[in-house]
């Protein structure tokens, strides 16, 4: 099953299947990252739990590169 991911605003999106059954929201929290949300509880097949995760990864990866570049540029060590 393929997953679709609508943006909804600048701060989420939908997680949907095929036909349309909202299976979560990927929220960005207050630390500039998104994350996911499932919309309910159950159990989650890896290709779906990995499909998520890579979507997290690719929306997530121009913050995190402003955040290493800024961090690098300053050497601030955490």
């Amino acid at each position: 099953m393929n997953l679709i991911y609508k943006q909804i605003n600048n701060q989420k999106f939908h997680v949907l299947t095929p036909n349309n059954h909202l299976v979560g929201e990927l929220i960005m929290d207050v630390d500039g990252y998104y994350y996911f949300w499932p919309s309910n509880d159950g159990c989650w097949p890896s290709h779906i739990m990995r499909s998520i995760a890579n979507k997290l990864d690719d929306i997530n990866k121009p913050w995190n590169d402003e955040i290493t570049e800024y961090f690098d540029k300053e050497k601030i060590i955490l």
